[in-house]
């Protein structure tokens, strides 16, 4: 057999409904009720099937008590009264009452449990004057109302104790999620904290190479072109460097107060510098504009920049170092495409399924646009992004 616990609940009431399943404890409450109307029965040799019914009766009873146990302490109180005005002598009963006030205050409200106490009461003061004849005095009646009322006070007091643990435990659980949540929030602050103390120290350490980079060009221009040339090499990756590390550091700073960005949002204006450290990096670029350039919002701008800075970055990666970038401005909007080589045979090399073009995809998409990236069947791979614009706005 199996036991099912359930904790008290607020309002549950009288009535509240619960499981048919008992446990030991069950079991050795409704053994204990046997006893006394066999032996009451045995010591006037008058055990017959008034007190068959009654043990059948008072075992039921105490079984079952958590369906309905109000109901059953009535039914049981009446049956009592019945039982002992019929045979004239005390029987497990009484202790059934008992048990039933106690299961009606543990499972319910102060009120139900002073209705279940007073129900107790009522019966075995009915049971001495039956009993007596001596009306409703002497100390058989003190000893009748001390029982169900130390029943009903003792199971208000476990209810009371369950419904503190259980609020305890309540409380302890709501803490523990307040203190993940406090965890929580002090990690996004300190992540914030440090994404804009980096940014500053690097940024001025990185503004500083850039400026150093520039004096030694212009310092340097006696010397030899190659000297010279790795100099603007460093100036540019330099450049390149601290506009990765400022777009990392967007992604870190997401708290309410982040303000504006310390420096200037990528645009389509930048494309050519863009293309051109590319092609300090050893890729072959080759790069077209056509029409009137139109004003877009800063999010397409920066939608569009980092489509073909990613579209690069995986052609220098797995292509066979050639590269063309196509940028188009139509009254509908921007195109940008974006076609590379694909180094060795078949779609091995094919930046497909890496996290660039889910990134790629979320910008334009959030941008309003659509894209469209894989292999095109002869040996090249082709991004291609469209993002709507004004249709008369145009940048001088």
């Amino acid at each position: 057999m199996s036991t099912t616990i359930e904790r008290p609940r607020y309002g549950c009431g009288v009535g509240a409904r619960s499981s048919l399943r008992f446990g030991p404890l069950d079991v050795v409450l409704a053994a204990a009720t046997v006893p006394p109307t066999i032996g009451g029965a045995v010591s006037r040799d008058e055990f017959g099937l008034i007190d068959v019914a009654v043990i059948a009766f008072t075992v039921a009873a105490v079984l079952v008590r958590r369906r309905a146990p109000m109901a059953w302490l009535v039914a049981s109180v009446v049956a009592l009264v019945v039982s002992v005005s019929i045979t004239e002598r005390p029987n497990g009963l009484f202790v059934a009452v008992v048990v039933l006030v106690f299961t009606v205050a543990l499972r319910s409200e102060r009120r139900a449990s002073i209705y279940a106490g007073l129900t107790g009461m009522a019966g075995f003061v009915g049971v001495i004057v039956v009993l007596g004849g001596k009306g409703i005095a002497g100390p058989e009646v003190l000893a009748a109302v001390a029982w169900p009322a130390l029943a009903a006070a003792g199971g208000q007091v476990v209810r009371n104790r369950q419904l503190a643990i259980t609020a305890a435990e309540e409380r302890a659980r709501r803490a523990e999620e307040t203190r993940e949540q406090e965890a929580l929030r002090r990690v996004a602050e300190e992540r914030l904290h440090i994404a804009r103390e980096l940014h500053d120290v690097v940024a001025h350490r990185m503004a500083v190479v850039n400026v150093q980079a520039g004096v030694a060009e212009h310092l340097l221009r006696s010397q030899p072109d190659a000297a010279a040339e790795a100099l603007r090499v460093v100036r540019s990756s330099a450049r390149t460097a601290l506009d990765e590390l400022a777009g990392i550091l967007d992604v870190l700073r997401t708290g309410p107060d982040a303000g504006a960005p310390v420096e200037p949002t990528p645009t389509l204006a930048e494309l050519g510098a863009l293309v051109a450290s590319f092609r300090d990096a050893g890729l072959h670029v080759e790069w077209e504009t056509s029409g009137a350039s139109r004003k877009l919002t800063d999010v397409a701008e920066l939608a569009l920049y980092r489509t073909v800075q990613e579209a690069l970055t995986n052609a220098h990666k797995h292509g066979d170092g050639w590269a063309r970038v196509t940028v188009a401005h139509t009254d509908s909007g921007v195109d940008v495409e974006v076609v590379n080589r694909i180094a060795g045979s078949g779609d091995a090399a094919t930046p497909s399924g890496g996290h660039g073009l889910v990134g790629m995809r979320e910008r334009i998409h959030a941008a309003g646009g659509s894209l469209d990236a894989g292999p095109d069947g002869r040996g090249a791979f082709v991004v291609r992004a469209h993002v709507p614009g004004p249709l008369s706005e145009t940048v001088s």
